[in-house]
């Protein structure tokens, strides 16, 4: 790449950030992060800003082309309080808002925004209802969150483009969901969560990298996406094949529900809860996973 396409990303220490970031150098791409600290890693340029106050470094968006954001502070991490939902919610929401109004306040030649959401935004449904993009948002915490979040987005900069991923769960062995999973497999045995009857919509950390680069290269897209893997499972489903691919047994239960529940509060729902996701917009689009099944993905990660 001659003339490199520059990449701001926000959220760059998270989970996918690292990842994307590692993706796009090696693709050849310039890369800039801004976060709440300067930091310093090799062949990236990084910026600060402050959500709460409402700054942020306006060289941060010299020379960008494109954005990558995936500022929020984690859904996983430390018990709902009622603190904590602020956090989880203002992250998400005033990173975004303090992001286009940077946009607005300075010269820039910002093509289009990527930006992270979640099938949170369906809330909790029936696990036999296969939801798309055009499916109405649910009414608990996480889909008010999502919500707010996505129309954070579109509210200004209407002449730059927008796309929005609504991730499933996201796979990887360096964080995340996937080796919390993996642990009581490789010391005892697997179980399923609660009923284990509760659909998990996944997508493989290579798969949401490669589709944001994706994102980058195809200059029509724009709009909402469900980015999940085609094939979703249940919960039982996934530990069995956890515990095949790791030669461990599987006992068919686990920790009951109410246990759960004690253990977590109103968090709970992440593991309790589940939604069939229908990812055929993108695949329509023309985006092709890598992983279409939980044994490809599993199989890679272990």
């Amino acid at each position: 790449m001659e003339n490199k396409t520059t990449v701001l990303i926000t959220g760059a220490s998270g989970l996918i950030g690292t990842a994307i970031t590692e993706l796009l150098l090696r693709k050849g791409y310039e890369v800039k992060h801004v976060g709440r600290t300067r930091r310093t890693i090799p062949n990236v340029k990084s910026y600060v800003w402050n959500i709460e106050q409402g700054i942020m470094e306006p060289e941060a968006l010299a020379d960008v082309s494109y954005i990558v954001h995936l500022a929020g502070a984690s859904v996983g991490e430390g018990r709902w309080t009622e603190h904590r939902k602020k956090e989880i919610l203002s992250s998400r929401v005033g990173s975004t808002l303090l992001l286009n109004r940077a946009l607005e306040e300075n010269p820039h030649s910002v093509k289009k925004i990527i930006s992270a959401s979640a099938i949170g935004y369906y809330g909790v449904r029936p696990q036999n209802t296969l939801l798309n993009e055009e499916s109405p948002a649910g009414k608990d915490f996480m889909a008010q969150v999502c919500i707010a979040w996505e129309e954070s987005l579109f509210k200004d900069n209407a002449s730059i483009q927008k796309v929005v991923y609504r991730l499933g769960v996201v796979l990887s062995k360096y964080g995340g969901a996937f080796p919390k999973l993996v642990l009581p497999v490789k010391l005892l045995a697997a179980t399923p969560v609660g009923s284990g009857k509760q659909i998990i919509s996944w997508v493989h950390i290579d798969d949401v990298c490669n589709a944001i680069c994706w994102a980058i290269e195809n200059t029509k897209l724009q709009g909402i996406y469900n980015l999940t893997a085609p094939h979703p499972v249940s919960n039982a489903e996934m530990m069995k094949a956890l515990a095949k691919a790791l030669n461990k047994p599987y006992i068919p239960f686990g920790p009951p529900a109410l246990a759960i529940k004690v253990a977590m509060g109103e968090q709970a729902d992440i593991v309790l809860e589940g939604v069939a996701v229908s990812s055929e917009k993108i695949q329509h689009a023309g985006f092709e996973f890598r992983f279409k099944t939980i044994k490809e993905a599993i199989q890679d990660l272990i």
